[in-house]
């Protein structure tokens, strides 16, 4: 609905100055221990009992989707329980059992519908002035998406000019479809589909090229190659995926009448993905077949084989479902906005090989550090991997990839880590003060009163999370 986009807007603009900036991220994870460590950490003492920022900046902490947070035993959410105490007092009591006041600190809060509770109490309502954002109407949609397209699609021909409301048509139908018919529950807590997924649909159709996507039925594909990208691929089930395809094509023949069988006629959905070296067709979605892009992933083994030493080649069968899956990850991490991967499966199926292929399709660099030890976001070392990358990615422009692996996936403390880094860009007290001065000869001059904020605006632009999940519902959930 947009409420996450203003507020970061807001706070990327924002005078630093006089403020500094803290987005903290609402998830079932998220209590108030959290919460008092993530501020505590941007704030130094300046009394016994009173913290601030060092520079004097007001904090403007922004919390995302605060009902998200689980509800303890007595019903409450601690999170809202600490917010009202210090918007009460103007402190709060920390681990210790001791008040903690701080001062200049103004706070944004915003909540989520699919949150446990969507109701403050009128005294926590009193502090804030309340801003409704309602989810546009299909019109509405129908009107902005349909504004963008249509400027993409400038230089082609005019039938294809006309095509384009009939798909952003068919994309918002299918979008209240899917959200009506298709719930999250225990057996797919990943099926939630928000704007993100209809934008998603919007964001591929912007790569069509005129060179490529001509005809009705090429633009058609394209269209529901995003449907099935941005809807099927969170299916962990093929009755709901191919029930995604089933609803797609229905609205599909109702605004264009064409079926699959004029879609492909040959039965055979072809590949479509960011593969194409020509000039004019950089970043655009191109459609090939499925043994062109084997005998490219093939070509590209080879060269990894005879790169390392002591390597004997042998012939390797690349199934199709992997081919998919690696244009998938390559068209996701040849994006420019930030896009991180959840890779559903079991161990040993092959989800980090994928990622190397797509990685190094894309130009990335590809890690994977070392959490085995549940004690090791509180090392020396594992802060010191971190802060390389840091600097690899914000000031060296190096473009990383890192692949994390599932049985870190349930450590609260990794988790916070990770979602950290992939909602803020930097997650908090990984730089000591005295570190982040150091950098400031590094970083452009507007961001030299706050080095945090540009390196976090560096890492969402360079760094790709890849997350393997055991498809166990209890990972997932």
């Amino acid at each position: 609905m947009g409420k996450s986009f203003l507020c970061d807007q807001i706070i990327k603009n924002i005078d630093n100055e006089e403020f500094y900036t803290l987005k903290v991220s609402g998830t079932k994870q998220l209590n108030k221990n959290i919460l008092m460590k993530a501020v505590h950490d941007l704030l130094q003492p300046r009394s016994k009992n009173i913290l601030s920022h060092r520079k004097a900046k007001r904090l403007v902490l922004y919390i995302q989707d605060l009902n998200l947070a689980e509800k303890n035993e007595f019903g409450n959410q601690s999170t809202v329980e600490i917010i009202r105490q210090w918007l009460n007092h103007r402190f709060w009591i920390n681990e210790e059992l001791q008040p903690t006041i701080i001062e200049d600190i103004s706070l944004v809060i915003s909540m989520s519908h699919r949150g446990i509770d969507m109701q403050l109490d009128e005294r926590t309502k009193g502090h804030f002035a309340i801003i409704n954002v309602p989810e546009p109407k299909t019109d509405e949609l129908v009107h902005v998406f349909t504004s963008i397209i249509s400027q993409h699609l400038l230089g082609f021909s005019e039938h294809i000019k006309c095509l384009g409301k009939q798909l952003v048509e068919s994309s918002v139908k299918l979008h209240k479809s899917l959200r009506k018919n298709v719930t999250a529950n225990l057996d797919n807590p990943q099926c939630v589909f928000s704007l993100k997924s209809l934008s998603q649909v919007m964001q591929g159709l912007n790569l069509s090229n005129k060179n490529q996507q001509y005809t009705l039925i090429k633009m058609c594909r394209l269209w529901l190659n995003e449907v099935l990208l941005a809807y099927g691929a969170r299916m962990t089930e093929k009755r709901l995926k191919d029930a995604v395809l089933e609803d797609a094509l229905f609205h599909l023949k109702n605004s264009t009448n064409l079926t699959y069988e004029d879609l492909y006629p040959e039965k055979v959905m072809p590949l479509i993905g960011m593969y194409s070296d020509a000039e004019d067709e950089i970043g655009a979605q191109i459609e090939f077949t499925l043994e062109s892009a084997t005998a490219r992933l093939d070509d590209l083994l080879d060269k990894q084989i005879c790169s390392a030493s002591g390597v004997q080649k042998v012939d390797l069968v690349i199934l199709h479902d992997t081919v998919h899956h690696i244009t998938n990850l390559v068209r996701l991490f040849s994006q420019q906005s930030n896009h991180n991967v959840l890779l559903l499966g079991e161990a040993g199926s092959g989800r980090k090989t994928i990622v190397k292929f797509a990685a190094q399709i894309c130009g990335l660099t590809f890690e994977q550090p070392d959490l085995r030890d549940i004690e090791v976001c509180d090392s020396g070392v594992h802060k010191t991997f971190w802060k390389s990358i840091v600097q690899r990615v914000a000031i060296k422009k190096e473009k990383i990839v890192i692949c994390i692996d599932s049985e870190n996936v349930l450590n609260p403390r990794i988790f916070d880590f990770l979602y950290g880094l992939s909602e803020n860009g930097i997650v908090s007290n990984l730089f000591t003060y005295e570190e982040l001065d150091q950098l400031s000869s590094e970083v452009p001059g507007s961001f030299k009163s706050d080095v945090g904020k540009f390196l976090a605006q560096e890492m969402l632009r360079n760094l790709r999370l890849a997350v393997n999940v055991s498809t166990d519902k209890d990972y997932l959930r």
